[in-house]
Parts: C-alpha cells; sequence; structure tokens
C-alpha cells in the first residue's frame, strides 16, 4: 500500500514539476523586475486574471488566432 501512495504523491508532483521548468525556460530571457511589478499590480488591481509575459507573435502562431494586447 505504501508504494501505491508514493506512486501517487509522484504523479501528483509531476505536473507542477513539469510547469516550473516550462516557465523556466520560457522566461528566461524576461526582465524578473517586469514580471514582479505586472504580477504586483494585477494584485493590487484585480481587474485581470492573468497576464500574458512574452512574445506575442509566438503566441498568437501557438494558439492560431488573434489576441489583443493590453
Amino acid at each position: 500500500m505504501g508504494g501505491t501512495l508514493l506512486a501517487n504523491v509522484g504523479a501528483a508532483l509531476a505536473g507542477p514539476r513539469n510547469r516550473a521548468h516550462a516557465l523556466h525556460t520560457e522566461l528566461a530571457e524576461t526582465d524578473p523586475d517586469v514580471i514582479g511589478a505586472r504580477s504586483y499590480a494585477m494584485y493590487r488591481h484585480r481587474e485581470r486574471p492573468e497576464e500574458v509575459i512574452g512574445d506575442m507573435d509566438a503566441f498568437r502562431a501557438l494558439v492560431g488566432r488573434p489576441v489583443r494586447a493590453r
């Protein structure tokens, strides 16, 4: 039973670990002060739930539809 529990925990932690690696790769060349300022502004004003950081043209190509810049 202990092995099954640990396997479940390992599977559950794989998602956040993968997300952390993806963010690290994607944001490697982005200024952390800019990300911090945007995050703090979102926290203070709360008019939008998310922020796109990075190359908007690459993001548009990825999702295949227009995305309006903010």
